[in-house]
């Protein structure tokens, strides 16, 4: 009886293992539609629907083209350059364009920007964080923007360079609502910003870490020699752990992130703990903001099936006027997601998150690459 148990057993192993090997050959033959290669050049064109908590429901499209390198290298920080276009469109009227690159050479240069134009029906709350129980403003946002960096390796470990956050906003009334005149940035216009930043990387991948430690910390200098009506500082420590703990598969993901602001800062720069790079879950990324803000999260990533792999994630965080106030008022969330790899010889994601926080908060999001 046991013998034949055993072989009832191994027989079901096998018709289910059958099944999930033709499942994911049906799905790279469909994915090959998607696919376009030639030479050292790939392009897949994503159809993409998602929710943000500002803009609901969104529908687009996605095309990610990847440039292989020139020849091999004994640089493991010479990889695929990344180009990642989307165009979004929402139930609001939100219509977004984005650009996203990140390129590295064999001399240890590495770059990444990111172009944005967005017009979004966007809420405007008070500075403070205390902004659960107040009701926003409605005004529409029309906003240019460019942000990212260009660093120099040095010993495949050390980097140094330069980071740039620059752009136009433009503001309107909507409902019969204002911005309010105080509020810092209501007029919109130039805010340009430029300054040093440094960081180690042991990374052993930048898209998807499996082991290693990333610590950046860097500046902002806003003023009129860039252009900019505004004037300000900002100063960021950014720190990240990637270990595997408990299995093979298994990749656990820790970040605290540090921000201070001084000077006079647009309401729409501030430090803040939502948005899906931080705090998923607060329902709007500019809700809770001031001069200072930290958080800190982790996350457990593990593979599940052919280009599908999950995420468990949770965090704490506030904002305040300075540090002294830090911990006087603290918000957590916690939530899941999915992730897509757009790519078979890259661990490029495509990112779904859903996401709870205290204060009846709550948030779907649909982007690229790991919040961190």
């Amino acid at each position: 009886m046991m013998s034949l148990r055993s072989q009832e057993v191994d027989t079901m192993q096998q018709t289910g293992g059958g099944f999930m090997l033709r499942l994911s050959a049906f799905g790279e033959h469909a994915m090959d539609y998607l696919t376009f290669n030639r030479g050292r050049h790939s392009l897949v064109v994503f159809p993409v629907a998602g929710y943000s908590p500002v803009a609901k429901l969104e529908l687009g499209v996605m095309p990610i083209w990847r440039i292989a390198p020139l020849s091999a290298s004994g640089s493991s920080y010479y990889r695929p350059t990344t180009i990642a276009t989307s165009l979004l469109a929402s139930t609001t009227g939100m219509f977004e364009f984005e650009v996203d690159v990140e390129t590295f050479t064999r001399q240890l240069w590495t770059a990444k920007l990111k172009s944005q134009f967005v017009y979004l029906p966007d809420r405007y709350y008070p500075i403070g964080n205390q902004a659960v129980d107040v009701d926003p403003i409605k005004y529409k946002a029309y906003r240019y923007r460019l942000e990212g960096h260009l660093m120099k390796g040095w010993r495949e470990v050390f980097f140094y360079g330069v980071e740039v956050d620059a752009g136009f906003n433009e503001h309107h009334g909507r409902d019969g609502m204002m911005l309010p005149e105080e509020a810092v940035g209501s007029s919109g216009g130039w805010c340009n910003a430029l300054g040093p930043m440094v960081a180690l990387d042991t990374r052993d991948n930048p898209t998807w870490p499996e082991r290693g430690v990333y610590v950046k910390m860097s500046s902002l200098f806003a003023g009129r020699f860039l252009g900019s009506e505004y004037r300000f500082e900002q100063y960021v420590f950014d720190g990240r752990l990637f270990v595997k703990p408990f299995r093979q598969d298994g990749i656990l993901a820790a970040q605290l992130y540090v921000e201070r602001g001084d000077g006079s800062i647009p309401f729409y720069k501030m430090p803040a703990i939502g948005g899906k790079a931080a705090l998923r879950g607060i329902s709007h990324p500019l809700k809770y903001i001031n001069n200072n803000a930290w958080y800190g999260q982790a996350e457990y990533r593990r593979h599940l099936w052919w280009r599908f792999s999950g995420v468990v994630f949770g965090g704490v965080g506030a904002s305040s006027a300075d540090f002294s106030g830090a911990f006087d008022r603290v918000y957590g969330s916690v939530g899941a997601g999915l992730r897509i790899q757009v790519m078979p010889d890259q661990k490029l994601h495509l990112r779904i998150d859903y996401g709870v926080a205290n204060g009846g908060d709550h948030g779907l999001y649909l982007t690229l690459r790991e919040s961190f």
